[in-house]
């Protein structure tokens, strides 16, 4: 399932949404780059209920409300509650 609009590839749309075999995406903003591999791929994703993930990245800014994290944190900058890092 794909949506596109605008311009960028070369049949002249570029991809906005993309839910299955993300092959031929190139997104300078995400690695690897291209993508390869099924997934969701968006602009924007607004989820409801719980996301399990073994491994991955969040860059920008992260919003948690009522919950538990277990794990490690590794940052180069950035603030946690009332921590600095």
């Amino acid at each position: 399932m794909e949506a596109t609009g605008g311009s960028g590839n070369v049949s002249g749309s570029k991809t906005k949404v993309r839910l299955g075999n993300l092959s031929g995406i190139t997104d300078l903003n995400i690695s690897p780059n291209p993508l390869s591999g099924y997934g969701l791929y968006a602009d924007n994703v607004y989820l409801r209920g719980t996301v399990s993930a073994t491994e991955g990245t969040f860059s920008g800014t992260v919003y948690a409300r009522d919950g538990m994290f277990s794990g490690s944190i590794s940052s180069s900058a950035g603030q946690i509650a009332d921590w600095s890092i």
